[in-house]
């Protein structure tokens, strides 16, 4: 009479790949080599994250087998990266003789056809992917913003350095049109007031600034249709994105998997970690005979496909 483990998991998060995501994560991949019992790398290569590859299927046999690796006490086999041992043969054949069921929400790909996707959810990241900076039209311009575009690179007892000059320069013309205590007030403010008066200190000044390819500086103050955006795109070390945003799918579902009493005994946890941070636990040990696999996939019916 054969038994299954009832095993539940949630808040497994899969990522999926995004090859429009221009972030700087790299994993090490390692060639292993054995000879003789000593245990050596051959080769070793950092590799973006966005050209590993991925499973098709959100949940393969792979990731089943680990966790029940983890479940009796062995250790778990990396799907994508060479090591030097090896998965336990029953406790992969259990992973591919198990039934899994996913019961996320789906939502429809397109109108164009029933295609169905998992739900994406969305996080934030501790940092923005690589060189994204701020282009909305609500960007908060300052003071310190023209003050870190005006920056020029000096160099000093040969090594490169940075100057304040040309907002030192700037600073006094303002000063000069509008009085002492024009920084304490708000620089889109001021920039109202530039737009409606004609200087030819400032007119030359934004002119050098120009031949300096600092030109953007001269739009925004002289054309009133001008995003900020345009001081941003052209230097993006002044507003960069310090955190960012990621996609992924929040997983959860049954598995069940056949089982007989002596692997019962030979079980070390009751709880392992499935996908990212997903929390899988036992709940049961049931008879064959009164389980229900409506709207369960087989395992080994799950394809292995990678993209």
């Amino acid at each position: 009479m054969s038994k299954y483990l009832i095993l539940e998991f949630d808040n497994a998060k899969l990522f999926p790949k995004d090859k429009s995501s221009n972030n700087k994560d790299k994993v090490i991949e390692n060639n292993l080599t054995i000879k003789k019992g000593v245990i050596s790398v051959t080769d070793s290569k950092r590799t973006d994250r966005n050209k590993m590859l991925n499973f098709v299927e959100p949940i393969t046999v792979n990731q089943i087998s680990n966790a029940l690796h983890v479940f009796f006490g062995e250790r778990p086999v990396p799907s994508f990266r060479n090591v030097f041992y090896s998965k336990v043969d029953k406790i992969y054949e259990m992973a591919m003789n198990s039934y899994l069921n996913i019961s996320s929400l789906k939502i429809n790909k397109s109108k164009e056809n029933n295609e169905t996707e998992f739900i994406s959810e969305f996080f934030q990241t501790a940092k923005s992917v690589n060189n994204s900076y701020t282009t909305s039209d609500s960007t908060n311009m300052s003071w310190e913003t023209i003050r870190k575009y005006l920056l020029k690179k000096v160099i000093i007892d040969g090594k490169d350095e940075t100057s304040n000059e040309y907002y030192i320069e700037f600073i006094n013309i303002m000063k000069y049109i509008f009085g002492e205590k024009i920084t304490s007030e708000r620089f889109v403010d001021v920039r109202e007031k530039i737009l409606t008066i004609q200087n030819d200190k400032l007119d030359s000044f934004l002119i050098k600034m120009n031949e300096n390819k600092n030109g953007a500086l001269y739009k925004y103050l002289k054309k009133s249709d001008t995003s900020p955006s345009v001081l941003i795109t052209k230097k993006t070390s002044l507003q960069t994105n310090i955190r960012g945003t990621y996609s992924f799918k929040n997983l959860k579902g049954i598995i069940y998997v056949p089982v007989s009493d002596e692997d019962i005994l030979k079980l070390r946890r009751n709880t392992v970690r499935i996908l990212d941070g997903g929390l899988l636990r036992i709940v049961e040990v049931k008879d064959g005979n009164y389980l229900h696999i409506d709207g369960f996939r087989k395992v080994s019916e799950i394809t292995t496909e990678k993209y």
